[in-house]
Parts: C-alpha cells; structure tokens; sequence
C-alpha cells in the first residue's frame, strides 16, 4: 500500500507553511513548531510520521484479518450447506423399481382333458410383492383374475394362454405359453362274438 505523505509542504487545512506549523492531515493533529529548532522539528517530523504509517499498517492487518476470518467463515459455511445436501439427496431420493416376474404353470387331468388350472403363485418381486395376476385363457371367454385360476375350455385345440403380474409399484411383467387339448382317442368298442362248439361223433 503507498504511504501518503502526513507533512505536505503546505497543509490543506490551515494554509500555512510547514516551517511554522506542522499540520498531519492524515491523523488530523496540528502542532506549533514556532520557537524549535531544525532538529527538533525534523524528529517531531519523523515521529510523527512513523506514527502514522503504524496506524495505517495496523488497519491493513485488521482488514486482513477480517477478510480472513469472512473468507474461513464463507467456506464453513459452504461445506455445511453441501453437507445438508448430500443427505437429503441420499435419504430422500427414491430406489428404482424392480420390476415383477411372472411364473406360469398349468395343471390339468386325464379324466377332464378340457379342464385347466392356471397357476401363477411361483411368481416373484423382488422388492415388494405382486398384487396382481390377470389371465387370459386364449380362447375368447374374457380375463380371469387370481394367483391360481380353473378354466374349462369348450373344444379341443391349441390355445395361447397368458399371465400379467404387477407388483405394489404398478411394474408389470408377463408370460405366455402355448398349450393343445387332445381328447383321448378311446379304443372302438367291438361286439362280442358268440363261440359254438361242434360236437365230437360218437365212437361205434
């Protein structure tokens, strides 16, 4: 920082010449230097200016101070505020979804080959559990709904049967399977035959 002169060769304020009266406008203190000599008026002179530089310097290292104290406090005052927004982002931001998967199996007997039941309770979620099964059966009769369901079809044929899961998300998956109805073939029914037996000639 440049050091302003406090002894100018004449002062601002009063007007007069500094070989009579000695005015510092910088710390505004006026002094009458009427009766001294040269040398005492040059070390009144340096003391003075001394003086005042000291003060100035002093002020620089406050202000240094302060705008250090400004900038650790700013800086604390950041790292805090990161702080709060990393754990809200952590705590309050929600986990994606994992979506269902739909598992499908079918039962049925020989004694109803047009009877089914579709069973699709092995289905899994892995973050939460399925609410949800919707089947459709293939052959136009409309969804049916339930983990396991019976179906009675009306004729023989090849039926595409599907499965809709959803979870407590609302994902959803499905699965499909494609599945024939054969009658039996039973064996023909053949009428029983009569056996006659001839008879032996008697021995003469």
């Amino acid at each position: 920082m440049k050091m302003r002169d406090p002894w100018p060769d004449e002062c601002e304020e009063c007007a007069f010449e500094t070989a009579s009266s000695i005015y510092c406008c910088a710390c505004r203190i006026g002094a009458d230097l009427i009766g001294l000599g040269q040398e005492d008026a040059a070390r009144l002179r340096a003391e003075m200016s001394s003086t005042v530089r000291g003060q100035e310097e002093q002020q620089d290292r406050r202000g240094g101070e302060s705008m250090s104290k400004s900038v650790k406090w700013f800086g604390l005052i950041a790292v805090v505020v990161l702080a709060v927004v990393l754990v809200y982002l952590i705590a309050f931001t929600p986990t994606p979804n994992i979506a269902p998967e739909a598992a499908l199996l079918l039962k049925w007997h020989d004694a109803a080959p047009l009877a089914l039941t579709f069973d699709g309770s092995q289905s899994t979620d892995e973050d939460g559990e399925i609410v949800r099964w919707r089947w459709d059966p293939g052959d136009g009769t409309g969804a049916l709904e339930g983990a396991v369901v019976e179906h009675t079809y009306a004729e023989p044929s090849t039926y595409i049967i599907g499965l809709l899961v959803q979870d407590d998300d609302r994902a959803t998956d499905t699965e499909q399977i494609t599945h024939e109805i054969v009658m039996p073939v039973e064996p023909p029914v053949t009428e029983p035959k009569e056996v006659t037996l001839e008879e032996e000639p008697a021995e003469e």
